[in-house]
């Protein structure tokens, strides 16, 4: 991936990066105060995706038991759990969550009358299926590796709030 800090034409890479992966764009209002100055990132199952000046950020709720398996099939690939070094086990940086604090996006949606009540039991079903023990954020540093985590999220239906 290209440095793209300090890129005028940065949303140009940042799109065709989203698209190349499947993962769905959103365009912001304002453009973002940091090292790239993007107006779009990408939001895929409740996964935001932030460009950073060669890699992606990646937060929400990776389950452990995927978080494993990204790390067994594509560790190659420089998804760098929290950041940290390609060679970063997920278990080091697993954390439990609530249950409620996990689903309390999906109840606000709700409230705000955004999704019906079949739709939040039916996605608070699914984040009660997928464990305890989460990895809240990632690094990634190559197309293949963006392919591939957003591969493993929509393989598995995976909920990221």
């Amino acid at each position: 991936m290209i440095n793209l800090a300090g890129n005028k034409d940065c949303d140009k890479y940042i799109k065709e990066e989203l698209s190349i992966a499947g993962i769905p764009i959103i365009e912001l209002l304002n453009n973002m105060n940091s090292e790239v100055s993007a107006s779009i990132i990408g939001h895929l199952n409740g996964f935001t995706f932030q460009r950073a000046w060669y890699y992606w950020i990646i937060k929400g709720y990776m389950p452990l038991q995927y978080a494993n398996e990204l790390y067994e099939k594509y560790n190659d690939l420089n998804i760098r759990v929290a950041g940290n070094s390609k060679d970063t086990l997920p278990e080091e940086w697993s954390e439990s969550k609530d249950y409620k604090n996990k689903t309390k996006a999906i109840v606000n949606k709700l409230f705000a009358k955004e999704i019906t009540y079949d739709e939040a039991e039916q996605k608070c079903e699914e984040i009660r299926k997928q464990g305890n023990q989460f990895v809240e954020s990632y690094h990634i540093d190559t197309q293949e590796g963006l392919l591939r985590f957003a591969e493993i999220i929509k393989q598995y239906n995976i909920i990221g709030y």
